[in-house]
């Protein structure tokens, strides 16, 4: 019985190490995103000052293995009529460190998607791709994304 007792203390201490790592990650994750959605909204505040546009920042529910089930923000580029929605997907994909689907609302299934990744170095940054299939990939940063809306708008 003692090395049942033994193997199941040593499962449980793994345990509690791996929780902790994960719980960390997902802090990282909702962190990142958080900062984007910061430099995001600092890059349309010159049409939001002058009531062109309205950015909205909401929270949805993501539910992880590992990470478990937490509240993240998304937010909403609001232009008259029209919704282009930045909507956190997880931060477990293959490939990238997370994923952020980009969309016009009504529109998901052409989402593109803007992957948080990290190079040999372990540089990170935030890329559209613009096609899933193989088409450009972009920096995301202030250029990007208002052509993206202006294509959209």
């Amino acid at each position: 019985m003692k090395m049942l007792e033994r193997k199941l203390k040593r499962l449980a201490e793994e345990s509690a190490v791996q929780q902790e790592k994960y719980d960390e990650i997902r802090k990282e994750w909702i962190a990142e995103v958080s900062r984007l959605f910061d430099e995001v909204e600092s890059w349309l505040h010159k049409w939001a000052g002058k009531g062109y546009l309205t950015v909205r920042r909401s929270s949805v529910s993501l539910s992880e293995e590992h990470l478990g089930d937490y509240e993240i923000p998304q937010l909403e580029l609001i232009a008259g009529p029209e919704r282009i929605v930045l909507e956190p997907l997880g931060r477990h994909i293959l490939g990238a460190l997370g994923r952020i689907d980009l969309y016009l609302a009504g529109f998901k299934s052409d989402a593109r998607m803007v992957l948080w990744l990290e190079d040999v170095e372990g540089s990170r940054r935030w890329e559209v791709w613009t096609d899933r299939y193989g088409g450009p990939r972009l920096p995301f940063n202030q250029e990007t994304l208002e052509r993206i809306m202006t294509e959209w708008l």
